[in-house]
C-alpha cells in the first residue's frame, strides 16, 4: 500500500487528526477517534524551575492505534491510545521525511499469537 499525501481521505482513514490544547498545567488531546479527551497532567506544571519560563515543547507520534507524547514538562513519554481503530493492512511501509532525512518504518502486526476467546 501506498500513500501519498494528495490523497487525503486515505491518510484520514489510516493516520487520524489529533488537536493538542496546552495550559499550565497539562495537556488535553481530542480526536475523532477519542469518545472523550483525554488530559495529561504535567509532572513538572507551572513555570519551569531551572529558566522560569513558560514555553512548552511538544513531540508526537500519531500512529494508527495511539498517540505518544513527549515534552519538557513531562519525565517520560506518554501513550493515549484510540478508543476507535481502524485497521491497515499487514505489510506496510511509512516514509517519513524529517530534516532532510527519510525514514522507513515497518508496520508489522505481531504474528504467531494465540486469540484468547
Amino acid at each position: 500500500m501506498s500513500v501519498n499525501e494528495n490523497n487525503c481521505q486515505l491518510l484520514e482513514k489510516v493516520i487520524p487528526e489529533v488537536l493538542f490544547t496546552v495550559s499550565s498545567s497539562g495537556v488535553t488531546i481530542s480526536s475523532p477517534r477519542l469518545m472523550t479527551a483525554r488530559f495529561v497532567e504535567f509532572d513538572l506544571a507551572g513555570k519551569c524551575k531551572s529558566c522560569k519560563g513558560e514555553n512548552v515543547d511538544i513531540d508526537f507520534i500519531v500512529t494508527p492505534k495511539d498517540v505518544t507524547l513527549y515534552c519538557n514538562r513531562l519525565k517520560s513519554e506518554k501513550v493515549v491510545m484510540f478508543d476507535h481503530i481502524y485497521e491497515i493492512p499487514q505489510q506496510c511501509i511509512f516514509r517519513v521525511k524529517s530534516r532532510g532525512k527519510n525514514f522507513n518504518i515497518v508496520h508489522k502486526e505481531p504474528t504467531g499469537m494465540k486469540k484468547i476467546l
